[in-house]
């Protein structure tokens, strides 16, 4: 999926899904990033279920802790992402060739839907970070 944004800046994505802990293959027509992308989705997985372990220790088992639209009763969180579908995006940004001195945000403020959003570090391929406030780029520290 391809989107120009705003800025000029053009969006390639792939997307993905898994249902609790299984994870549905990324199919993009590029076996290297496939694989490389599926290990760091389960890497994302273990580490959010540790999180929502340890959010959730201590609470009373038998607490509703939340109430699905359908009527299922969850008492923690990890419970909940345990039987939910997950939604996965592989983003990827190139710049036009010129852009304008001053340009628009790529994307709106916005909000995306879900109960927990996890992300991870975004990779760099050139001497600009890429990330752009309105005072200007975000400059990341070395150890990034």
């Amino acid at each position: 999926l391809e989107r120009q944004l705003a800025d000029g800046a053009l969006r390639r994505s792939a997307a993905a899904e898994s249902l609790g802990s299984a994870l549905t293959p990324l199919k993009v027509g590029c076996s290297d990033f496939e694989r490389k992308a599926d290990v760091l989705r389960a890497l994302v997985h273990m580490a959010l279920a540790q999180l929502l372990r340890v959010w959730g220790s201590g609470r009373p088992e038998e607490t509703v802790l939340l109430r699905h639209e359908a009527g299922h009763a969850f008492a923690s969180l990890n419970e909940a992402t345990s039987n939910a579908r997950h939604l996965e995006h592989f983003h990827t940004y190139f710049a036009p060739s010129k852009m304008a001195e001053e340009r628009p945000a790529s994307i709106d403020l916005h909000t995306d839907a879900g109960l927990l959003l996890a992300f991870t570090a975004p990779l760099y391929d050139g001497e600009a970070s890429g990330l752009w406030t309105p005072e200007g780029p975000l400059q990341l520290p070395e150890e990034s």
